[in-house]
């Protein structure tokens, strides 16, 4: 059976002279235009900005596929904390911005570029979805929620340079989400399962700024008595100040854990400041561990992917 068109079927079973009521209505549909594979991606010229001054924002669309994508439209809602200071490629709609790309051919992509400010101090996250396509997409749905991880939608975090809330781009359609399915698992008798955060107090600190460094070691399912290691490296520019248990090599602090039960979590903090501009990288492992890990191994490195290890990204001004 190869139709050539949308067609809606019934089947029936027969054995010997008996033969089954129709089945509930089938279609198959047939596409009459080429499938695309349109991804997206989103960045800005800076992270961290004060309030009033100008983001530049692009929205790349990147068509993955192997055919034309027609008549694309890109949506971003903007949370309540940012405002278009330039409509750019962009034209202004209710609550956002939409641009439009009449064809992306495969391989090639195109940007979109509109510039924004923050009105308030804080945090802002601000999404873009593809919300309309003439092709249909092999691995993502236009218009189906910028909450669903499919590719054609692209989030970019901004932060003022004072402290404030959180708010982020509004979803009135989000995707409706399989309810998450958890196993509960015991670990094997002398193996613990550590992962470790990183945290700052101040990610824009300006110089002689004085600001917090948390590093968070997390337990799963094991209940030993652990005495961990951490080690940290602070970057050219930031100067270790003080903080419990810690000893400082150059610019490597190393943090002895002590015994405790890791149960949940447990936070070590130390004090550091800010001495010159620039875009800064704290990097963290655990060092050490009484027992084997079952997912990571201590001391091997900071760019490894394992759960051992932790940066956070901070900038000098």
């Amino acid at each position: 059976m190869s139709p050539t068109e949308t067609t809606t079927y019934r089947a029936t079973c027969t054995v010997n002279i008996c033969t089954s009521n129709p089945s509930e209505p089938l279609t198959i549909t047939v596409l009459n235009t080429p499938v695309a594979d349109v991804a997206l991606r989103m960045k800005t010229d800076r992270h961290v900005a004060s309030v009033g001054e100008p983001i530049s924002v692009t929205i790349t669309a990147v068509n993955e596929g192997t055919a034309t994508a027609s008549n694309l439209q890109v949506l971003s809602r903007l949370p309540a904390s940012l405002a278009v200071q330039n409509l750019g490629d962009m034209q202004a709609i209710s609550g956002g911005v939409q641009g439009s790309i009449a064809s992306l051919a495969a391989g090639m992509t195109q940007n979109l570029a509109f510039t924004i400010t923050q009105q308030s101090p804080g945090s802002s996250r601000l999404a873009a979805q593809l919300v309309s396509s003439d092709n249909p997409d092999v691995d993502s749905w236009p218009n189906s929620g910028t909450n669903d991880g499919q590719d054609d939608v692209a989030w970019v975090n901004l932060l003022t340079t004072q402290p404030g809330g959180i708010t982020e781009s509004p979803e009135p359609f989000p995707a409706v989400l399989p309810a998450a399915n958890t196993v509960p698992v015991t670990l094997p008798d002398g193996l613990v399962d550590l992962s470790l955060a990183l945290k700052t107090s101040n990610a824009a600190p300006k110089p002689g700024d004085v600001f917090s460094v948390s590093l968070i070691i997390s337990n799963e399912q094991s209940r030993r008595m652990l005495t961990p290691s951490l080690r940290c490296l602070l970057p050219a520019g930031l100067t270790f100040l003080n903080g419990t248990g810690a000893t400082v090599a150059g610019q490597q602090v190393t943090i002895a854990g002590g015994d405790y039960f890791c149960d949940p979590f447990i936070i070590y903090q130390f004090l550091v400041q800010a001495v010159s501009l620039g875009d800064k990288t704290i990097v963290a492992e655990i060092q050490t561990c009484d027992w084997p890990d079952t997912d990571s191994t201590p001391s091997n490195g900071t760019d490894n992917g394992e759960d051992d290890t932790a940066k956070v990204y901070l900038r000098v001004r």
